[in-house]
Parts: structure tokens; sequence; C-alpha cells
């Protein structure tokens, strides 16, 4: 669509000033009314398919219901017929109401670090537009830096309820479409596991939303949103105090308590989320008065953990709970257009991490089943064994089980200090499986000879061969 038309006889479009998922948006004029206006037009690659045209359009009588000083105001929507005899195409386009400022998503590229009141009171504004569109029905299910303007005045405008859909359809999951909804770094759990969401949904997308203006960074990072994915379901998020030690403990709480795994476990509504941020602008103690410990997940999800820590075993059999669920197999199935019918042949796994693996069996219309770790001399968090075995052929779908090294089997290192000789020390340290490492004199009050520390110190776990290094006293 060139930007001389006129729609409706009416809106004259000028600049093309956005671009999405699914729809591209322009400045215009309102030549009826004389002002500014915002077009969202359906993108003309898209305007053919049926799926994509009744989302636009869900996404016109969502907005459109919506009259509140914080959300982004519809004033008409219509369709403009594209080409011409069995070629033509309804094309629906939404006006807008047109925002002059920024979005937050452009404040983050640009590195700039936001005040903590101006992040606290951007996110009252967020959760006021969140309280009137929930009171509404309306789940946004979309929230991020995007969908949040900032205009010239300092005012909080959210938009693009591209993906809401009313309360009563909550049945729609993750999974149910021909694209996967929201925006990985600001997925709730549920969403990511392709579970049926709820308000409190939105909620949690607020609460990484907040995590980000405080920080300067998501509370998860990953090479892809798949991985991203994984952490949101497997993985705890750091305090915000650990990026930035000028937050305050009061903060922590109220961002991690939204940010809780279970949707019984966070803010309830809008507004008590809302009141409990303004209630740290006040000064006056919170309702989540201490934040939430860590709970166990669904059924799905294999192992649970308070402290990420990179690609370990540990958080690979979290991950294989996800991909238990239904988002791989609509990935699989959907993405890759196979059908159940058809027959896979196994690939090779050997050596691979579980993201590595995961992402190839995606590719070959497979899923990711059972984790199991298993001590072992290959490195770390690779796979060892799989079943089937690779050349094995299975009906797509179906899944591969794999064994992950979990390294060489641990050790603890035995109490060593006070022993009267190296030798003693030494046989206690074989009988262990350890080794003997360098030994060194240190003056000391202790008697000569005397072991008075070791390294790693006693307790600590260790793979089996490990040297223990010694000091002794030189009397």
């Amino acid at each position: 669509m060139n930007d001389n038309r006129k729609l409706a006889n009416r809106y004259e479009l000028g600049d093309l000033i956005g671009r999405g998922g699914m729809a591209e948006v322009f400045e215009a004029v309102d030549t009826r009314l004389n002002r500014t206006v915002a077009i969202k037009i359906l993108r003309d690659d898209l305007a053919r398919d049926p799926a994509f045209i009744a989302r636009f359009r869900r996404e016109a009588q969502a907005a459109a219901s919506l009259n509140h000083p914080t959300i982004v105001a519809v004033y008409d929507t219509g369709e403009e017929i594209e080409g011409e005899g069995r070629s033509a195409t309804n094309v629906p386009y939404i006006v807008m109401e047109y925002v002059n400022g920024t979005t937050l998503r452009d404040i983050v590229k640009s590195g700039r670090k936001l005040q903590t009141e101006r992040a606290l009171r951007i996110s009252v504004g967020v959760l006021d537009a969140l309280a009137y569109s929930h009171a509404h029905g309306i789940i946004h299910r979309d929230i991020k830096p995007a969908n949040v303007m900032i205009t010239k005045n300092g005012d909080i405008k959210v938009m693009d309820f591209g993906i809401a859909r009313a309360l009563a359809d909550t049945k729609a999951t993750m999974t149910g479409g021909s694209t996967v909804l929201g925006t990985a770094h600001y997925l709730s759990p549920e969403q990511a596991r392709g579970e049926s969401v709820d308000a409190r949904s939105d909620l949690y997308s607020a609460g990484v939303l907040l995590y980000e203006l405080l920080t300067g960074e998501p509370p998860f990072s990953g090479d892809s949103p798949v991985s991203v994915a994984y952490q949101h379901v497997s993985e705890y998020a750091p305090a915000p105090s650990t990026l930035d030690s000028q937050i305050p403990d009061v903060i922590d709480t109220v961002v991690l308590h939204a940010l809780a795994k279970s949707p019984d476990d966070r803010y309830q509504t809008a507004e008590d989320f809302q009141s409990d941020v303004e209630r740290v602008l006040q000064g006056i103690p919170t309702e989540a008065s201490v934040a939430p410990k860590p709970k166990k997940m669904s059924p799905n999800t294999k192992y649970t953990r308070t402290k990420p820590r990179g690609n370990s075993v540990l958080v690979m059999l979290a991950i294989a709970g996800l991909f238990v669920g239904g988002l791989t197999v609509w990935l699989a199935t959907q993405i890759f257009g196979l059908s159940s019918g058809d027959r896979i042949t196994v690939p090779s796994l050997d050596g691979l991490t579980i993201e590595k693996a995961t992402v190839l069996l995606i590719e070959e219309g497979l899923v990711l089943g059972e984790v199991s770790p298993e001590n072992s001399e290959r490195p770390i968090d690779t796979i060892i064994n799989q079943t089937p075995q690779a050349g094995n052929s299975i009906t797509s779908g179906k899944s591969v089980d794999v064994v992950v090294s979990a390294g060489k089997s641990k050790v603890v290192v035995p109490k060593l200090i006070g022993l009267l000789s190296v030798e003693d020390a030494r046989r206690i340290l074989s009988d262990k499986g350890l080794k003997l490492g360098p030994v060194i004199e240190v003056e000391s009050d202790s008697d000569k000879g005397v072991v008075i520390s070791s390294d790693p110190a006693a307790g600590s776990a260790v793979s089996a061969g490990t040297e223990v290094s010694l000091s002794i006293s030189s009397g």
C-alpha cells in the first residue's frame, strides 16, 4: 500500500513509522477532523491469510472497547480492497491515537538508565492500564517495552493489544495459533509451557518490565527465544539489587513477588501490584512483606532451581520438563509443516548440549523426552547416550530420551587439619579417591609437620582424582 493512498476517502497516509510482526503503522491525517492519527494496516503478505485477518480483527475489537488515559485510543476500523478481480484482497486497518513520544524499547536500547523512582512511576502507569483492561475482560498478553510509550509530557500509554483476547476465551494457549504468542523475554511461565493464561500472566510480564527498567536488562537472556523461554519456566530471577546495589530490599520483594512462577503466588490483581509500587514510592510497608520462596513447578517440570547457573545438567532437566509440554510439539508440527503420520529418522545427538539437541530434534519433527544425568569422563552437560538410537525410524512428534554427562563423580574433601603427618593425609586422601598435591610449610604455633589447612577446604565437593594441597606447620 503506497504512502499517498487515502483510506475510506478520509485518511491520508503519510510516513511509515513502525512495523510489527503482522502489521505496519503509518502516520496519517484524518481529513474530516483535521487531526493526526496513526493507522495500523495488515501487512500485504499476510492479507490473504484468514487466520491473520481474524487475529487482526480481534485486535481492533478488543482495543476499541478500551477508553482510558493510559491506553492508546482506537478511533476507527475498516477494510480496504487491494487489487482487482480474483486477486482482490480485503486489507483490514485500525485508526488509532497518534502518540508523540518514544517507546520504552527505544529508551532501554539507548543505554540510558532510568532513575528508580521514574521506573516505579512508569510501572504504576502500566499497571493502571492493565487494571482497566482486566476489569473489561481483556488480557494484553504482550506487555513489553515496545508496547509502552512515554509521551512528550511524560504520560504513559500502553498500546498494541494485538494478541489480547476476552477472558472468556482463555482456553486459547500459546500452542493454539499460527505464531508463538508473546515475546520470549516477557513471557510468563504458563505462556512458555503452552498453558491457558489469565490476567496474572500480564502481571508477570509487568514484573519483567519493571525489572528491566530498574536494572537495564531483563531477568533472563539467551541465544534464542526458546532458550529464554526455558529460563522463565526453570530458573529463578536474581534479585534486582544483585545487579544494582542501590536498589532497596523492598523493591526486590515487590519485583520477585510479581515474578513468582506459579500464578497463585503472584499478585492476584493489577491493583494489588500497583498498590505495592505506590507504597514503595511513599515509603510505607508493602503487602508483599516477604519475597516468596521457590516452589515446585508443574508435574511436567523435572527439576527447579533457585539460582541461575549456566548450562548445568540440573537446568537441562528443567528444560526437559518444558519440552515435554505443548510448546515443542507445536513447534515441530506447525512451524515445520509435519503431520503426525510422518516417519522420521532419528538423528545422532552424541556430544551435543541439551539446547542444541532440542533445536535439532524440533527441526527433524521430534521432541526431547526424559533427560537423565550420569557420571562420565565425557564433557559435562553433553549427551552420551540416547533412546531410540540414531538411525532408527519413528513417527514424527515422538520423543527421544537422552543421558547427559554429569562429569566425574564427586568426592567430599575430608577434614585434614590437625593431622600429625603428611603421610596420614596422603593415606586418607587416597582412601577417598583423591591425590595429595603440593605441600607448603608455613609459620605457625602448631607443632612441626601438623596440617593447618587444605585447598580445597574440607567439605568441598570435587571430582575424583583431584589434587588437594596442604599447608603444614614449620614449627
